[in-house]
């Protein structure tokens, strides 16, 4: 439990928040997370996977106290991504399923980036959740210019 609650909180507060708290908007710190851990398996070579997400996916089912830990990890980075989607006056009603949106998009390129030890899947989604956060404008000028 003290490894959730200091090392891997730590790590999503670090890898994440921070960054996102920093950013001057939403799309462009998410952007920015995806890009530094994009840098980082490239550079090294191998892909160890999300913290967060490896623990999820082994200890859950284990007991209802690491379960509620490594939920509230999760709150905390969507509640983070919701907040910096507030900030730039994104409607309430989109916050919290984007957030969730995100969260998945990277925890699920994380854990394919492991299977295949690639960077690709955290490339290809990246770019979808960039266009899905560009918004119904940037979709019609990009068929418009087709």
């Amino acid at each position: 439990m003290a490894v959730i609650r200091e090392r891997v909180a730590e790590a999503i507060g670090r890898t994440w928040i921070e960054p996102l708290v920093r950013a001057a908007d939403a799309r462009s710190g998410i952007r920015s997370v995806f890009d530094t851990t994009i840098a980082e398996i490239d550079d090294s070579g191998s892909v160890s996977g999300c913290p967060l997400g490896n623990l999820a996916a082994e200890l859950s089912t284990q007991g209802e106290g690491f379960r509620a830990e490594i939920h509230r990890i999760f709150r905390q980075w969507g509640d983070a991504i919701a907040d910096k989607l507030a900030a730039d006056g994104c409607p309430e009603e989109d916050r919290a399923g984007m957030a969730s949106f995100v969260v998945s998009s990277f925890s699920g390129a994380m854990l394919q980036a492991k299977a295949c030890q690639s960077s690709d899947p955290l490339r290809s989604s990246a770019a979808q959740v960039e266009r899905i956060m560009r918004g119904p404008e940037a979709e019609r000028n990009r068929s418009a210019r087709q």
